[in-house]
């Protein structure tokens, strides 16, 4: 329930990250905020499979997505984004060769693109999969580059809230007393 509470307790993450040098236009309002939060929670459930395994992070999303149909049925658009989140971070690790350099390609531009173009209310949304190369070129200005950094910094927001728990936890389930009570 904790990162559920996180994720629905706070300001929009369009409010949040869409500040400094990276803002974008509120037609990305929707898709910003159904983004970063499914990618928070799609990296506390990668946390959970880390310490508890892939049984238990299965049975924990399930019980949130059930949790988030509460929310004025939040559950479908997450679950249906932290779908696209899974299929995005399968192609991570691009490296792109310039004149000068190389450039390393975050795992978040993959998310941020895909959920970009694949994302109904995205305002670069395009239904034909063909197509989607074309409407890169003629999106906004760093929009991709911007929402791959709130991507980023939500990570890390979620990560830096949830990984001192998570471990302490973990801990304490493997402690040698613990151990000596179950013998």
């Amino acid at each position: 329930m904790l990162p559920i509470a996180h994720l629905t307790s706070r300001s929009d993450p369009f409010d949040r990250f869409c500040t400094g040098k990276c803002i974008l236009e509120e037609s990305y309002r929707t898709v910003i905020n159904a983004g970063v939060r499914a990618y928070q929670l799609h990296t506390y459930l990668d946390l959970i499979k880390q310490y508890f395994g892939t049984e238990i992070r299965h049975l924990v999303q399930e019980h949130q997505i059930d949790m988030l149909n509460g929310v004025g049925g939040m559950g479908r658009t997450i679950e249906k984004t932290l779908e696209l989140c899974s299929v995005a971070l399968e192609t991570s690790g691009l490296t792109i060769k310039t004149n000068s350099c190389e450039v390393e390609i975050p795992p978040e531009m993959n998310v941020a693109l895909l959920l970009l173009l694949d994302t109904p209310q995205s305002p670069d949304f395009v239904p034909d999969p063909t197509s989607r190369s074309e409407q890169i070129g003629l999106m906004g200005m760093d929009v991709d580059w911007c929402f791959a950094e709130y991507l980023k910094r939500s990570r890390e927001e979620i990560t830096d809230a949830f990984v001192p728990m998570l471990r302490v936890i973990n801990t304490a389930r493997h402690s040698p007393r613990d151990l000596q009570s179950v013998q």
